[in-house]
């Protein structure tokens, strides 16, 4: 729903171009039609008519009750249909659009929050592993990437952060993550 939501815009602007458009052709199809000889003289008798058969059929419903007679006024109802199925295709586009915006910045958010649970996981593992050079204050970030000294010789990790359940090469790998706005690229 907050997909459709956000697309209010494009669909009034379409709305009013639609709008304009069967205006514009019912007057159009009135002047082309309206001298036609009918035996009930019952087509196209009004520009309201004319909107009306332009509404039918930029929606592709084709009631029949009204149709053009002459080869100007079907060479008319021919673009008006073209037109329909344009004006019925252009919505979906709108939608389609709006919702992989939608996921790409859910993907995005999801991506970053990742990136930082895993470089915290990884300082905090890798800071307990127990080698002097390993200690918090020669870990840094820079540039939104861990920079972690190399251990020598991993050793035994103290009690404390035997619970923490952190994966034997999560250091490296986190301080090494490619950052998310690189995958959109």
């Amino acid at each position: 729903m907050e997909v459709v939501s956000s697309a209010k815009q494009e669909f009034f602007v379409l709305i009013g171009v639609v709008g304009v458009v069967i205006l514009l052709v019912g007057t159009i199809m009135y002047f082309v039609e309206y001298q036609i000889p009918d035996d009930r003289n019952e087509h196209f008798i009004s520009i309201l008519h004319g909107c009306w058969w332009a509404i039918v059929t930029i929606t592709t419903v084709g009631y029949g009750d009204l149709y053009p007679r002459s080869t100007l006024g079907r060479l008319t109802g021919s673009f008006v249909v073209l037109f329909g199925i344009v004006v019925l295709a252009f919505p979906m586009t709108i939608i389609i659009s709006k919702f992989q915006d939608s996921f790409t910045v859910k993907k995005l958010n999801a991506n970053k929050e990742m990136t930082r649970k895993l470089r915290e996981m990884a300082i905090a593992g890798y800071s307990c592993a127990g080698s002097s050079t390993s200690s918090p204050a020669s870990t840094r970030v820079v540039n939104g990437k861990a920079h972690i000294p190399k251990q020598s010789k991993p050793s035994e990790p103290e009690d404390e952060c035997q619970t923490r359940l952190v994966p034997k090469h999560s250091a490296q790998f986190a301080a090494n993550i490619i950052s998310p706005v690189a995958l959109f690229k």
